[in-house]
């Protein structure tokens, strides 16, 4: 189910902390984001979930679970679900309201399909993305639905992404293919250990930032008061 978006209610939205440009027309129902967030000229598609302080250029999403801190370039791609390969064809004519395939005169779109999965048969089981936080996607990459990318990974640009990544791993090409970690093992465990995407910004900015060892030493971060981020699901959410 979508919801058709208004200038009121993308104007609500944004004062709401939820960053999203005039040029969109409707988004799922079902999507949930901490705020603040972005997604700008981003296709929302249904079930994602967007942590705060993450942002996305453009390109399209769904079935997703995205962490806190992301930045995702443009015309990233990002749980794009299969077509059948088994059926007769592989179409989508044969298992959605034709609407949703393509715009159509009612005359053509009587003749075409008129409900989701006919004779009770999924024609593909949806898997779910779960891509941790700080992760940071380059423009045009495509990430296959089901992959779980590790917290503080980075994908190159156009990069295909056909296998689970581990945190801080640094990938490029197609397939992807790991090129070094961020940092060293001693300290990406202790990145993990401290959870620091628990904290807002401001929080953060009183640390030397540019230096991660220094930053990690004497528990600096675990001294922080951790922050309740909010929530805004467009479901429930009252326009």
């Amino acid at each position: 189910m979508y919801i058709n978006l208004t200038k009121n209610r993308i104007k609500k939205l944004r004062n709401y902390g939820f960053d999203i440009p005039d040029s969109h027309s409707h988004i799922s129902s079902d999507f949930r984001c901490e705020i603040p967030a972005s997604i700008k000229n981003t296709v929302i598609g249904p079930k994602v979930k967007l942590g705060a302080y993450s942002y996305a250029v453009s390109g399209y999403i769904m079935a997703a679970n995205i962490g806190r801190y992301c930045s995702f370039g443009e015309d990233i791609q990002i749980g794009r679900q299969n077509h059948p390969i088994d059926w007769l064809s592989t179409s989508p004519h044969f298992y959605l309201p034709a609407e949703q395939v393509q715009d159509m005169p009612p005359t053509i779109k009587a003749q075409s399909s008129s409900g989701y999965y006919p004779h009770g048969k999924a024609p593909t089981v949806m898997k779910v993305t779960n891509i941790g936080h700080d992760v940071w996607i380059g423009h045009g990459a495509y990430i296959k639905p089901g992959i779980t990318v590790g917290t503080g990974a980075i994908v190159a640009a156009m990069s295909v992404v056909t296998k689970d990544l581990p945190p801080y791993a640094i990938v490029g090409g197609n397939p992807a293919k790991l090129i070094r970690y961020r940092f060293s093992k001693n300290i990406i465990e202790k990145l993990l250990v401290s959870e620091w995407w628990e904290y807002t910004p401001k929080s953060l900015r009183q640390f030397q930032l540019h230096n991660v060892e220094d930053l990690l030493e004497g528990n600096k971060i675990e001294s922080l008061k951790k922050n309740e981020f909010k929530e805004l699901h467009l479901a429930t959410f009252k326009f």
